[in-house]
């Protein structure tokens, strides 16, 4: 977790397992996260107590492979995807607090990165629903699973990543593939032709969608290794605040690669 004022790192999970894909409750009291266990993955879910003592609960078990998971906005529900040896990756939502998983969608070509409204009425996600042949295209659907309406039909992305609802509900953010590299796209809810802020990966709206979280990625200044920061800006024409540099100039920390930053505004 990062603090930006004042400036302060604080680490939540420390296991030998790989943990990922961290996603801030809406009171910024809890972090679900995916926990990649040998060649398992589950959704697990810690409350944060920055004094140490965190209490993790692991809400999928070992059922099926588990992965991105998103918060409703009223914090009762998480939203995630989860494939089986058999099936492709559905959309699932189980409750905050434990229970039995419901699945949303199932698709034959697969549906992945679930992201919640603001106001919890819809999911957007990732898919090559209709025939499973070209790039994965955006979705969205209502919160129940029902009245599914593809947004983009571009075919000169290789993919789509994780995408984000501004926290007005107008716009949908989102990383796309081109060639060798990620760009960051902004798309009107409601479709229409999607806006470029330049290079990036895993973006999201944050501080009242006035400023943009994302991922930059390079090689080392030898070039024989691809390294990733976390940076914040303006999207427009502001200078990219690279947090991970400062995770190494002041706290001489090892963050040569960052990815799925989230966001809280939360302060308690």
């Amino acid at each position: 977790a990062l603090s930006l004022d004042p400036f302060e790192v604080v680490q939540i999970t420390a296991t030998p397992e790989d943990d990922f894909e961290p996603a801030w409750s809406p009171d910024g009291r809890r972090i679900a996260f995916t926990r990649r266990n040998g060649s398992r993955r589950d959704i697990c879910v810690v409350e944060v107590d920055y004094e140490g003592g965190h209490h993790l609960t692991n809400l999928t078990q070992g059922q099926g492979d588990n992965r991105s998971p998103c918060w409703s906005p009223d914090g009762g529900k998480i939203a995630f995807c989860r494939s089986t040896p058999t099936t492709f990756p559905g959309i699932f939502t189980v409750s905050a607090d434990g229970g039995d998983p419901v699945q949303l969608l199932e698709s034959r070509w697969g549906a992945e990165y679930p992201s919640w409204s603001p106001d919890g009425t819809r999911i957007s996600f990732v898919s090559r629903k209709e025939d499973g042949r070209g790039p994965p295209q955006l979705w969205v659907m209502d919160a129940d699973g029902g009245n599914l309406r593809r947004l983009t039909d571009d075919r000169g992305y290789t993919s789509k990543i994780a995408p984000r609802w501004s926290a007005g509900g107008t716009q949908i953010i989102y990383g796309a593939g081109i060639g060798f590299g990620t760009g960051i796209l902004s798309l009107e809810a409601e479709g229409g032709h999607p806006v470029s802020y330049g290079q990036g990966a895993y973006p999201s709206w944050v501080m009242s969608d006035s400023r943009l979280l994302y991922v930059a990625g390079y090689f080392s200044p030898k070039g024989f290794e691809w390294y990733s920061d976390l940076c914040l800006k303006d999207p427009v024409g502001g200078t990219a605040f690279n947090l991970s540099a400062l995770l190494r100039e002041h706290w001489l920390l090892n963050t040569l690669y960052n990815v799925n930053p989230s966001w809280t505004s939360s302060a308690w």
